[in-house]
């Protein structure tokens, strides 16, 4: 573990070393210049990949921080040429929107099309009280390119609404519920107009047609970020058969009497309310023939899952791609419905992932079977499995109880389990994302770990691993990924908890060795060769505790030095005139170096000072002061 840490922080410090002073933070923003983005090849989430960059939020910016145009930094959006990205060479990233990507959808993400980039940041306005209201959204354009300011496109007046971004040939399209109003609207940039898709309304009395029938939104459900494209949303339909009265409302008890049956609709960016339909996009469920009644049970990986329950109660639970939801004659029956979770991960119908809790394995089955008499266990017993990430290739990636990034090769019972991350992640944040640079695969995520500061971080997924023997028992125990790097810029502040986390690493005692005739304490030297070289407006944000630390670990690897100067006590009835000569010479500059340090620092200091030397080196100087002094 002691290689994993020194190479952590010296790998941190030569990125932080340079790119905390290019860090803004005063409202000044020059664009770095970045020319041919080329056409998007993969986006959603944190991370948009296109011909000749990836895009990256730099970290999990605070909503409540300075989003003032040009002061941004964490959180702010980056770029970085594909070349520069392969070779590793992450100082080059720069900051493209030095804005706070901080709404807190983390289902939703970048949006790019064409030169701009779509999003969502807190509001810079003040709100009635004279305060920033940084609790509200903005959704803005900005030029990829970084020479434009930022456009604004619309506000609502909370961080958190759930919402989608997605395109057409002609428009981008913002899909969003707005709680206040009980409704889900969808703004287009063609029209600069926002759009009721359908609403809550349990008093409406608008009938259909002459029908007699009176609806009301529903549940609804966003589509997973990255198959917007295809659906930006499903909802339900309530359908009421009677008026609504206020005088029957008013009583106690009283429920509007609804159809036996409702409606699912998708909506898809550009969609248009269907004829005589007071609601947005397209029904592909009707249940009013056969009295059915659908509830949208989850949409995930492009697949959507409803369960369909008759009159009579009986239920039954389907499954269809989401490309395919046109047709729902596609559906097929789940027969495993159980698995129709969050935790489970859906490669198809036919492959899906899941965790036994129980026997802490990983198996494999198929939801339009059995899955309890039909699956394979490809995953062996594992006390870490938490929560499953994703496949990719022939491995499977999940968090540990430490959330961790891990992963193990499928069906192979000799497999090693091997961390990806370099430790805890950040799981609150967006879901760590897979993307593809000239033929290798790149997972980045967001690091939990002091040091990490919940910034973005890259690994190589086909970097070499590496094998460790923890507990020195000859096996090895620990299996990493190498090549883990942070890519992007970090504040000050952050910057100097990498300080802070490489003088936490020291011991208590300090691990002294000699080298070269010298003593030296391996973690000391590289904390303190990272102190020395930050920049001073860097320095100031140390705690004033690591401070102190380093100082007393100096002190005490002096103090120790002149102690090994008296290893050879045993010796000294032994030693000639001129050799005892010198050990007394020795022994007195150890005396009057220990005098020093009580009558500068005083007791409960020196105290301190002292419990960082290993017993050894104290115990040389207690065996010269008996052979000296008596």
């Amino acid at each position: 573990m002691k290689k994993i840490l020194i190479g952590l922080i010296s790998a941190l410090f030569v990125a932080v070393s340079v790119l905390a002073a290019a860090c803004g933070g005063n409202g000044s923003f020059v664009a770095p210049g970045f020319k041919d983005f080329g056409e998007t090849k993969q986006q959603g989430g944190f991370v948009c990949r296109t011909e000749n960059y990836v895009l990256f939020i730099n970290g999990a910016g605070a909503s409540s921080g300075d989003n003032a145009y040009g002061a941004p930094v964490k959180g702010s959006l980056m770029a970085i040429k594909n070349a520069d990205f392969v070779a590793g060479k992450f100082s080059e990233a720069k900051i493209i929107v030095p804005k706070l990507f901080a709404a807190t959808d983390y289902t939703s993400g970048l949006f790019v099309q064409g030169d701009y980039v779509y999003y969502g940041t807190p509001s810079t306005d003040k709100n009635s009280s004279g305060n920033v209201a940084s609790d509200e959204i903005v959704f803005m354009k900005s030029k990829i390119d970084g020479t434009e300011k930022p456009q604004e496109l619309f506000k609502y007046n909370a961080l958190s609404v759930s919402y989608r971004i997605t395109g057409t040939e002609d428009s981008v399209y913002i899909a969003y519920y707005d709680s206040s109003d009980t409704a889900l609207k969808v703004y287009s940039t063609k029209t600069a107009k926002t759009e009721v898709i359908a609403k809550t309304d349990a008093k409406t009395n608008d009938s259909v047609g002459d029908t007699g029938k009176y609806l009301s939104l529903g549940e609804y459900k966003f589509v997973n970020n990255e198959n917007a494209g295809e659906a930006m949303l499903l909802y339900s339909v309530t359908v009421y058969d009677e008026k609504y009265y206020e005088d029957k409302a008013a009583k106690d008890g009283y429920t509007r009497s609804s159809a036996n049956y409702n409606y699912i609709f998708a909506y898809k960016a550009g969609d248009a309310a269907e004829t005589g339909v007071p609601f947005v996009g397209k029904k592909i469920l009707d249940g009013s023939e056969k009295g059915l009644t659908y509830t949208l049970k989850l949409i995930k990986n492009g697949y959507v899952f409803y369960s369909e329950k008759d009159v009579a109660s009986n239920e039954k639970t389907f499954g269809i791609a989401l490309k395919d939801a046109g047709d729902m004659t596609k559906a097929a029956e789940i027969k495993n419905s159980d698995l129709v979770a969050d935790t489970t991960y859906i490669v198809s119908l036919d492959e899906v992932y899941a965790i036994d809790s129980d026997a802490k394995t990983v198996y494999k089955t198929s939801l339009k079977t059995d899955g309890r008499t039909e699956r394979e266990t490809v995953v062996l017993k594992n006390e870490s499995l938490s929560s499953i990430l994703f496949k990719n290739g022939d491995s499977l990636y999940f968090y540990n109880s430490d959330n961790n990034i891990v992963r193990v090769k499928l069906s192979d019972a000799e497999a090693n389990t091997e961390r990806v991350s370099l430790g805890a992640t950040n799981s609150s944040w967006y879901k760590p994302q897979v993307i593809t640079v000239d033929n290798k695969d790149y997972l980045l995520y967001c690091d939990a770990t002091t040091i990490g500061s919940s910034y973005t971080y890259v690994a190589d997924l086909s970097a070499k691993v590496i094998a460790e023997d923890t507990d020195e028992d000859e096996k090895d125990d620990l299996f990493y990924l190498d090549n883990v790097k942070f890519m992007g810029q970090m504040t000050e502040e952050d910057s100097a908890n990498v300080v802070a986390d490489a003088v936490n690493a020291i011991d208590s005692t300090l691990d002294i060795e000699e080298k070269d005739g010298k003593l030296v304490c391996e973690k000391y030297e590289k904390a303190r060769k990272i102190y020395d070289e930050l920049d001073e407006s860097v320095k100031k944000f140390v705690g004033e505790s690591y401070v102190t630390k380093l100082e007393n670990c100096k002190k005490a690897l002096e103090l120790a030095e002149k102690y090994n100067s008296l290893a050879d006590h045993a010796k000294y009835d032994k030693m000639t005139d001129s050799e005892k000569a010198n050990f007394k010479t020795a022994y007195e500059t150890a005396k009057t170096a220990r005098q020093t340090l009580i009558d500068k620092e005083g007791e409960e200091t020196f105290k301190v000072i002292r419990d960082m030397i290993p017993s050894k080196y104290k115990y040389f100087f207690q065996q010269a002061k008996k052979k000296i002094d008596g």
